[in-house]
């Protein structure tokens, strides 16, 4: 969101607020809104202006956001990501988001890190460049019976699976500054960038509900519609499919920064780890009916896809094209780094993204 034209910043009271068109437009006081005054309103658009310099000068942002938040700290050079809501604007996790990061954690347990090989993700050559997919490896997963090329949705294992929405109380959200965390030759410094993001907040709790239609899903599997997988047997198994798949990247993570411990990095950096110390420490111990996953903005490239291309059954040559295509870059500016060299944080060091799910019974 850019600021003055989606949001609004109120220096003063210290607020962020979500710009409401229809409130705007009765706070201007006119029966019939004028087109000078769209006009107007279209100038301070154009020229970055906040419209507050349009509207009478009692009005607040109170009365023409959806939304007000308040903030300790803001980057006033930033714009403002914001945080899903419903149409009530209580914050949500959507089910989409934790059945995305369950289905991660399947593949990971069904697609090992070296068995990809070329002929898995290449696709084929379009004006003259190489193609990567992962459409055979869906399939593989998830829905091995389908004649389609990337499988199909009546044949897919995790159609049996049911997750809602995860709805929030409006004020378990906030606003963070979202900093960036990047390797330079130094070490880590955190970059003049950075921005602002709605999120909800450290230690917030709210209820949703997730289960397994067992009886479809062992009707599809006596008729030879889908594959048997184990972990979409019952919840439990998927918990654990979760944690393990949670633990093999915290992990991998602390690996990929173990060398540069010693270097001279910014003391943000110090916080970031020790903080996911402390969540290992919690996926090692979670009991079964507990799963730690991580999801939504600021997850990373690791998180996101566990690593699959690191497989040795692919050359170098081929693997460096496969480089090129997930990057998208073309100055060449990461050719020596594998992954994006960067980590998002919010305040104090704390990581993005992660979220403890408890089941409890009916």
């Amino acid at each position: 969101m850019k600021r003055d034209v989606e949001f609004l910043v109120s220096d003063k009271d210290k607020k962020i607020g979500i710009l409401d068109h229809r409130k705007v437009m009765d706070a201007f006081g006119e029966e019939e809104v004028s087109r000078e005054t769209i006009n107007k309103w279209v100038n301070a658009i154009d020229q970055q202006k906040s419209i507050l310099s349009l509207l009478p000068s009692d009005i607040k942002i109170d009365q023409i956001c959806k939304r007000v938040r308040k903030y300790n700290t803001i980057s006033f050079r930033g714009g403002l990501r914001e945080q899903m809501h419903d149409t009530r604007n209580n914050p949500i996790i959507p089910g989409s988001s934790i059945k995305g990061s369950v289905r991660t954690a399947i593949w990971d347990r069904y697609v090992k890190d070296d068995s990809v090989t070329h002929d898995d993700v290449f696709s084929g050559m379009k004006r003259g460049q190489k193609q990567y997919k992962d459409d055979k490896l869906i399939k593989k997963v998830f829905s091995p019976y389908s004649r389609r090329r990337g499988g199909d949705p009546n044949k897919d294992i995790l159609r049996f699976l049911q997750i809602t929405d995860v709805v929030f109380d409006p004020d378990q959200a906030s606003c963070e500054v979202f900093k960036i965390l990047s390797e330079r030759n130094e070490g880590w410094k955190l970059k003049r960038f950075d921005e602002n993001g709605e999120c909800i907040v450290k230690g917030a709790v709210a209820l949703g509900r997730i289960r397994i239609d067992e009886r479809s899903l062992q009707n599809n599997i006596d008729k030879g519609y889908v594959k048997m997988r184990s972990p979409v047997r019952s919840v439990e198994d998927l918990f654990d499919a979760c944690n393990r798949y949670t633990a093999k990247m915290l992990d991998l993570e602390l690996d990929f920064f173990r060398e540069d411990r010693e270097l001279n990095n910014d003391p943000a950096l110090d916080k970031y780890l020790n903080i996911i110390l402390s969540i290992v420490n919690e996926v090692e111990n979670a009991p079964r009916n507990t799963c730690i996953l991580r999801m939504g903005h600021g997850t990373g490239y690791r998180f996101m896809t566990g690593n699959k291309i690191n497989s040795k059954k692919i050359k170098t040559c081929e693997f460096n094209e496969l480089l090129k295509v997930i990057r998208k870059d073309g100055r060449g500016r990461y050719e020596y780094y594998p992954y994006i060299k960067s980590r998002k944080i919010a305040s104090a060091g704390s990581p993005l993204g992660f979220v403890k799910l408890k089941l409890l019974s009916e």
